[in-house]
């Protein structure tokens, strides 16, 4: 890139992001992050070459690769947006402490988004969680896109982190609700409710239609141990 004459003209940033481009990645509402994949393909390449053909099983097996293939992904620059929102000071203050915001359970989302990756997709998506600088855990949103122009070597990713906590708080309440209110109705019904097992019951009627018996009424009458058979296991499973 140095000696691109685009360079000189001052055409492209030292990043390799075009310079009308530059300004709208850094002042983006959206945490952006520019990385380079490379590493991870050549290791994805070094496991197929060894014969590895489900990745999923592959990392199951040593969740110490999953690690080795996060410490394998170079961040090459982020925007304002994304040091504002993990509290770093600037990209070096971030870069040099990923541990810190990238970790605990976020591992298992990831192996999601090396999976799509490793089945051919030149995108991926996931929702997962991060933690600021300050340790506060949050949901986020995680689209990336191999850029064009590095589909063959995974140079250039553009990653986006959208927190969507809110939302997450939200659709949790809700969730908490629509189950208290279903308890609350059980509950304070001014009519008895019961929620009983048919299962066996049923399982004994099926018996009866597999034998060819039509008439149940007519069988019942014959049968009547076959009724209170049925009520014992309707009162067992209350």
């Amino acid at each position: 890139m140095p000696n691109d004459p685009r360079c000189a003209a001052g055409q492209f940033t030292p990043a390799g992001v075009p310079e009308d481009d530059a300004d709208m990645f850094e002042l983006a509402p959206v945490s952006l992050w520019l990385e380079d994949f490379s590493a991870v393909r050549e290791q994805f390449q070094r496991w197929r070459e060894a014969g590895v053909t489900n990745l999923r099983t592959h990392l199951a097996q040593d969740p110490a690769r999953i690690i080795e293939c996060a410490s394998r992904i170079r961040v090459v620059k982020v925007n304002r947006h994304t040091l504002l929102l993990f509290g770093a000071n600037d990209t070096d203050h971030l870069v040099q402490n990923l541990e810190r915001v990238f970790r605990d359970d976020m591992l298992t989302t990831h192996v999601e988004e090396l999976e799509q990756l490793w089945s051919g997709k030149p995108h991926f998506v996931s929702q997962t969680v991060n933690y600021t600088f300050g340790g506060k855990r949050f949901d986020v949103l995680l689209k990336a896109v191999i850029m064009p122009g590095h589909e063959r070597t995974w140079s250039r990713m553009l990653v986006t982190i959208e927190d969507i906590i809110e939302l997450e708080t939200m659709r949790r309440k809700a969730a908490e609700s629509e189950l208290y209110a279903r308890g609350l109705l059980f509950e304070h019904s001014p009519v008895s409710l019961w929620v009983e097992d048919f299962g066996f019951v049923k399982a004994l009627l099926d018996d009866v239609r597999e034998r060819g018996i039509v008439d149940f009424r007519t069988f019942t009458s014959v049968h009547p141990e076959f009724v209170e058979r049925c009520m014992q296991e309707i009162m067992c499973s209350t």
